[in-house]
């Protein structure tokens, strides 16, 4: 694993160059690098600080393989996991308090013909207090015709493992989504053949 810090003191350091001849710097203006490789040894590497990051990041790059894409990947990485951990704890919620669920769906196109589907839940817990969720905002394939639309719904009823507990659907009076509600009703066993439109 690696550690990365950088140290600067005061003092005058020298450093010895390639080509061996020492030259005096100060610190003040200098980073050591404390990349810690696997094998427990660190780099010490020096370079300029107050300056251009290029010196730096090209360092971190060429030697040790650490680029911004890397610090990026282990941000998303980390927010994959909160993301699952929420996902699991509301699943738990709505498997615990959830007898029936209510959705409701609404297509946006856009001026460039890309389509999102929301999808929201409604329930009341066994205490009749209102809950709702928002399963998903999908994209949905253009053109926006039925088979897309129900396709993207099943998904998120899958993902989310709420097909058992679907009870009503509430869309818009899109003819595609109407369609597509009473293909996965005709579908899905488990799904009511409830459908209101707004």
């Amino acid at each position: 694993m690696a550690k990365v810090e950088g140290t600067h003191d005061n003092s005058d350091t020298e450093i010895k160059q390639p080509n061996q001849k020492r030259i005096k710097l100060n610190e003040r203006h200098r980073g050591i690098c404390k990349v810690e490789e696997v094998v427990g040894k660190e780099c010490r590497k020096t370079y300029k600080i107050r300056t251009s990051t290029s010196n730096c990041s090209d360092h971190f790059a060429n030697i040790h393989g650490i680029t911004q894409e890397h610090e990026e990947v282990n941000v998303n990485q980390n927010q994959n996991i909160k993301d699952a951990f929420s996902k699991l704890l509301i699943m738990e919620k709505l498997e615990k308090d959830a007898n029936a669920i209510s959705l409701t769906c609404d297509l946006w196109t856009g001026c460039n013909r890309q389509g999102f589907l929301g999808i929201t839940c409604s329930y009341l817990n066994p205490e009749f207090q209102l809950h709702e969720i928002i399963l998903s905002v999908q994209y949905i394939l253009y053109p926006h015709i039925a088979d897309h639309i129900g396709d993207t719904l099943l998904a998120v009823l899958d993902e989310w493992e709420l097909q058992d507990k679907t009870f009503m659907i509430t869309t818009d009076n899109g003819s595609n989504m109407q369609k597509a509600i009473k293909d996965l009703e005709l579908a899905a066993d488990n799904i009511m053949p409830t459908h209101y439109s707004l």
